[in-house]
């Protein structure tokens, strides 16, 4: 008899690394593979019972909250969007299938109707714990009025690497090609008018392979991400460009927000790498030809 069971939805847990299974939040991928952002349960109650004041601004900033008990003996959680920090993504673990099931039911209505409460997260290996602080993000109106989300942190930061580098953006056919120990090439281009590209290019099997690379357009001054590519997502679009190259319709909101969201995270974790402090223009290594008499 044929085994015809889908394979559970994954359910991923924020991990406190060097323990055997402590997690200060579990919660499903809005897209799937993309663990970056996830929507669950965060626990409040622990190590101590939650600050009525930080519940007080919770209510402020989103309108409302949700708590529900998270353990057998009443520490609560409360529901929300979880944006992780790249620098804590390894710290994200999928948890065991068998004991993930009812977690997954239960939470699953949250993927239709995210929870009003957004947090950007990160791991603090100093304090050994998981930090939260309150996700907003800025609305731009590019030519035409379509509301669209921008990353000025990832503005900001390539505009002072371009500009180190004597870089031009606003020149047709600028390119650099940034190395720096212990990551992968950055790249930022101009692509067309009114489009930026900036990406993580790494080699493999011969091939350039871009990940993550992320497409800003520029018309409107603030940049907007329209389009991205990663390993696991492929490409994917969220807005096009009209004939003329000089304004854009968003064909998903929602996505293109959380993309402007994901480009300040990365952004952010540009700037803390030293890129713009220690990165060196990209030199092709020249292949060596071997020497004849060695192969005789």
């Amino acid at each position: 008899m044929s085994n015809n069971t889908e394979p559970c939805t994954p359910l991923y847990g924020l991990w406190h690394p060097g323990t055997a299974g402590t997690l200060s939040g579990y919660g499903l991928a809005v897209e799937p593979g993309q663990k970056h952002r996830l929507v669950g349960l965060l626990m409040v109650d622990r190590p101590n019972p939650v600050d009525e004041s930080w519940l007080a601004a919770v209510e402020e900033s989103f309108g409302g909250y949700e708590l529900a008990p998270m353990t057998e003996s009443g520490e609560k959680g409360i529901a929300c969007q979880m944006w992780v920090e790249p620098d804590s993504l390894p710290f994200v673990q999928e948890m065991d299938e068998d004991q993930a099931a009812e977690f997954v039911a239960a939470l699953t209505p949250l993927l239709d109707q995210p929870p009003r409460v957004s947090l950007r997260m990160r791991w603090n290996d100093s304090k050994r714990l998981w930090t939260s602080r309150f996700k907003r993000s800025q609305a731009a109106s590019p030519q035409g009025g379509q509301t669209m989300r921008t990353s000025k942190a990832m503005q900001e930061i390539v505009g002072k690497i371009a500009e180190q580098h004597g870089l031009a953006l606003d020149k047709a056919g600028a390119r650099l090609r940034l190395e720096m120990e212990g990551f992968d090439r950055l790249v930022v281009e101009r692509i067309a008018d009114n489009q930026v590209y900036v990406a993580h290019h790494f080699d493999q099997n011969g091939d350039v392979v871009p990940d993550p690379a992320i497409v800003f357009f520029t018309g409107a001054g603030d940049w907007a991400p329209i389009e991205v590519v990663q390993v696991l997502g492929g490409r994917r679009v969220y807005a096009r460009l009209t004939e003329d190259g000089k304004d854009v319709v968003v064909a998903n909101p929602s996505l293109q927000a959380d993309l402007a969201e994901f480009a300040d995270m990365w952004a952010n974790n540009i700037a803390a790498q030293g890129w713009l402090e220690h990165s060196q223009r990209y030199q092709p290594r020249k292949l060596q030809a071997p020497d004849l008499e060695t192969l005789i």
